[in-house]
């Protein structure tokens, strides 16, 4: 799916991918896996999202994908509103440098919609010049009753996980 964020100087067209999954027995993830690495190959720049103050295998396998790919990279570290104390973020950050030579790295809340303009500009900085691919008024390359579908898909799909996730556990 592709969503399209006008700025006053820059057009950005995200392209919204499955994550990459590190399970490859299911035909089901390697279909995914194989979506995710073929945008990857055609992105001009790779923006990872993460949380704050969390760093995963998945993270690491994602971040190795991208390397492997040669994308320029910026960081969007997410849900920084989350966490206890403001003085986790800056080891976190650190570290987070440390890992790999991130084009810019990005603490913002999404949900509270802080540093969001931060992150937009962020990307636009590092993409290559181009006239606008798309008009002023489009915003995804899919129509209502897709968005309307996709929205219901996706609360069932985490009202299933946490049936199956809830039923592990007892």
């Amino acid at each position: 799916m592709l969503g399209v964020r006008h700025l006053p100087d820059a057009q950005i067209a995200f392209v919204d991918t499955p994550g990459l999954h590190r399970g490859h027995a299911r035909a089901l993830n390697r279909a995914m896996n194989r979506t995710a690495a073929a945008a990857l190959e055609d992105a001009d720049l790779a923006v990872l999202v993460l949380e704050a103050g969390h760093w995963t295998e998945d993270d690491e396998h994602v971040l190795d994908r991208i390397r492997r790919a040669g994308r320029k990279t910026l960081a969007a570290v997410n849900k920084v509103d989350r966490l206890r104390s403001r003085e986790r973020l800056r080891p976190y950050l650190a570290e987070l440098a440390r890992r790999h030579e991130f084009a810019e790295i990005v603490p913002l809340s999404a949900l509270k919609g802080h540093n969001v303009d931060a992150l937009a500009r962020a990307i636009a900085k590092h993409l290559p010049e181009s006239p606008p691919l798309f008009p002023a008024e489009q915003v995804t390359d899919r129509g209502r009753d897709f968005r309307i579908a996709e929205t219901i898909r996706e609360k069932l799909t985490l009202e299933l996980d946490r049936e199956v996730i809830g039923r592990a556990h007892v």
